[in-house]
Order: structure tokens, then sequence, then C-alpha cells
């Protein structure tokens, strides 16, 4: 039976990389099925709690949605966005709390480069058939799967542009996957080398530059999340960053070299798409939308708006509380109290698994990466919503993760011979 609910398991978290914010109907049996029998399983003392900062981080978090709900509430804020802060940080952080209980009674770090290759090998060959039956006009893809995933190409001046929501998955599987190639000095795995390259070339056909901003930062990731838990600045790391970035250089002179007699793309189009991000332009969506959180936390600069606050600008009729900038949205909301709470409380944990990462030197490359993959998506949601969903959350859970299996391992003596 634990054989088949770890197959369970790993194909949920699969659905989660790979149909991130759609195709709920057939992720929640699998999550029914798997939180019934972590608890029964938890009663009948099978699975076991090896850290008590994993209840006290999810306590904290539910604590801190409550009191801004509340205070929502007592500003009557929509009902509907109050029921989803409840569901998202509430209701969600005790599901998530579950599965990171299950998860590290398991083999962990056996599985987690083989889900998150093949998640991101998947993502890739979806993208591509999407460009494919778009420019072939093949209507090959039913309307329901379009409609679910958001499957629209747009070809433009010099690019083209993929809409697919798995796409966004893309800020944590890349930085994960190839700070994990950078970390390890042992022998490369051809398939994550495989899906790093379907992934890369993926995120260039889609033009998302967050992500081609991160590819480019994750080098350097590594060498500060590396500095952070050994405390000391590896310089064969540095070295191999260095080399790295050379390798980038290089590369980009000699695509541009090539397309200049070759003429393969529109390099306007190309500049213009970058700088469209870099430039301030007042009339943007996301700047407007910044100027009017601004303006509401200056209303209620204390406390905020609470859970469900609606800024002066709407960007969704159907869900006018929502907003594509995470942390001037949380601002707005959670006021100068509630975003250094929250600030505080991630950079206390942050600070304890970094500590955890240092006596756990058996999978270093992999904590590394799984935190690069962390901060990775806290940089991505500056623009993006993606801590709004149930799949996005996953990150967070990261932090309680890594903790418990390092204290599980302490507890079975498996880093006696590695601590400091």
């Amino acid at each position: 039976m634990n054989r088949l609910v770890d197959f369970f398991v790993w194909f949920l978290f699969l659905l989660v990389f790979v149909l991130p914010q759609s195709f709920y109907l057939i992720k929640i049996p699998f999550l029914f099925l798997i939180l019934f029998y972590t608890v029964f399983n938890m009663i009948m003392g099978e699975l076991k709690l090896y850290s008590s900062e994993i209840i006290k981080y999810y306590y904290f978090i539910a604590l801190v949605s409550l009191c801004w709900i509340l205070i929502g509430a007592l500003n009557d804020n929509d009902i509907r966005a109050l029921s989803d802060a409840f569901r998202l940080y509430i209701i969600f952080s005790a599901i998530y709390l579950l599965l990171v209980i299950y998860i590290s009674n398991r083999d962990f770090y056996s599985n987690i480069l083989s889900i998150t290759s093949l998640s991101a090998i998947l993502i890739a060959f979806i993208s591509f058939y999407t460009v494919i039956d778009v420019v072939y006009n093949l209507e090959s893809i039913p309307l329901v799967i379009k409609d679910e995933m958001y499957l629209q190409v747009g070809i433009h001046d010099g690019y083209t542009h993929l809409n697919n929501i798995n796409i966004g998955m893309y800020c944590f599987l890349v930085p994960f996957l190839l700070s994990f190639v950078i970390m390890d000095d042992g022998k490369k795995n051809t398939i994550i080398l495989f899906a790093l390259f379907l992934s890369i070339l993926a995120v260039l056909l889609a033009s998302r530059r967050i992500i081609v901003f991160l590819i480019m930062l994750v080098p350097f990731l590594c060498v500060i999340v590396d500095l952070f838990i050994t405390t000391k600045l590896n310089i064969m790391l540095c070295a191999k960053v260095l080399k790295i970035y050379l390798v980038f250089f290089v590369l980009l002179i000699i695509i541009l070299s090539i397309n200049y007699y070759l003429d393969l793309f529109d390099l306007k189009g190309v500049f213009n798409r970058i700088t469209d991000a870099l430039i301030y332009d007042e009339g943007s969506a996301r700047q407007t939308q910044f100027l009017s959180l601004i303006n509401g936390f200056y209303e209620n600069p204390i406390l905020g708006s609470g859970f469900g606050g609606e800024a002066s600008v709407i960007r969704s009729v159907e869900r006018p509380w929502n907003y594509e900038l995470t942390y001037s949205k949380l601002l707005f909301n959670a006021g100068i109290v509630g975003s250094l709470l929250i600030f505080s409380l991630f950079s206390y944990y942050v600070l304890i698994t970094f500590k955890m990462c240092r006596l756990n030197k058996r999978y270093h490359s992999i904590n590394v990466s799984l935190m690069v993959g962390f901060f990775s998506v806290l940089i991505a949601s500056a623009s993006n919503p993606y801590l709004g969903s149930f799949d996005y959350l996953f990150v967070f859970s990261i932090l309680p993760l890594i903790i418990n299996l390092t204290k599980r391992d302490m507890k079975r003596g498996y880093l006696g011979s590695v601590l400091n």
C-alpha cells in the first residue's frame, strides 16, 4: 500500500508541475486519498513528525492570515476574497503540512530529480506542440484543454509568445535543475541535461523574460546560497560560475553573429521585447497597478486594507481583489505590521533551513538547488501572481520539508559522519 500511495504522491506533484492552476477535478481525488492515508497512518503511529518547527511554521502562516482576513471583514471587503484567502493560507497550509509529513517519511531525495526532470520535459513538449498546432493550423488540441491551460500563441516581430500557464512553473523547475547541474560534481545525468535543454528552448519560444532573467541569475544565486549555508566562499564554485557566464557571453556573440549574416529573426523586435520590461512606462498595466496599490497603502499604512481590499485600478472584473504585483499587493493588504510579520516569519525559517542544510552535507547539492528554486519563485512573483494558487504554494513547503528531512536523518543516524 505504501508504494501505491508513494506513486499517487509523486503523480500528484507531476500534475501540480505540468498542469498548474488547471484540471483540479483530476488532482482532488489523489489529494483526498493521500491526506486520508496520511492522517490514518499518523494516528496508527506509522508516520513520524521529526520536527515541531514545521507545525509552528504553518501555524504562524495560518494565524497571520486569519488576522488579516478579520481585518478585511471589518473593512467590508468582498466575502469571496476573504474565503479565497481562508482557502489559500489556512486550508492549504493544513494540506501542505500533511503532505510534508508524509513526504518526509518517504524517499524524497531519490525521486525529486526524476519528477522535476519529467515535468520539465512534458511542459516543453506541450509548448512545442501548441506552437506547431497554431502555425500549421492543425486544430488538433480540444477546445476544453486549450481553455483550461490557456494554450494561446502569439506570433510577433522577432519573437513568439506563449500564454500556457504551465510555462510559469519553469520559474522553479529550470533554476532547480540548472543549479543542481552547477552544484553537483558527479557524473552529469543525461535526462536532467536533456530536460534543461528542452526547457530553455521552450522558455525562449514562450518569450518569458522573467524566466530568462532567472536563468542568467541562477549561477550567482548558487554562490550566494552556498555561501549562506557553508558560511565560507567556495572558490571552486566561483570559478565554475565565472566559466558559465563566459560561455553565456560567447553563445550570445555567436548567435548575434549568425543572425547578422543569415537574418534568422528580427533583432529589433527581440530588443524591444526586452526593453519593454525594463523601461518605465506610466501607461503600462503593471505600472498603473503599482501606483494604485501604493496609493491604497498610503490610506491604511499600519494594518492595510485586509485581504480582499480593492485599489483604485481593477485588474479583473470577476476578481477585483487580485493583482499581478504580489509584494505591492501584500503591502496594500497587510500594511507595515503584516508585511513585517510575514517578512520576519520567512526570514526566520530561511535561516533555520540554512542551518539544517549546513548539517545535511549528504544532500548539499539538492538542498542548495531547492533553495535556489525557492528564491527564484519569490523573485518571479514580484511581477506575477503565482502565489495565489494551490499549485504554486508548494514552494512554501520547501523550507519545512528540508527542516523535517534533516531532523529525520539526524535521528536515524544518517548524518553522524558528516556533522560539523
